[in-house]
């Protein structure tokens, strides 16, 4: 499944995010579970604060 992000949480733990997205084909608000690790936030591009 694809998910467009619409926004990025970080926590006082400096190595997970959450993610909030819109799932583009059902309009369905994501909540990815669970939270994923800052590093890999990187490797894709999308960093808090962006």
């Amino acid at each position: 499944m694809q998910i467009i992000i619409t926004d990025l949480t970080r926590f006082s733990k400096k190595d997970i995010v959450c993610i909030a997205g819109i799932n583009p084909e059902s309009g369905e608000c994501i909540r990815p579970m669970p939270y994923i690790k800052t590093e890999r936030c990187k490797e894709l591009g999308i960093l808090p604060g962006d």
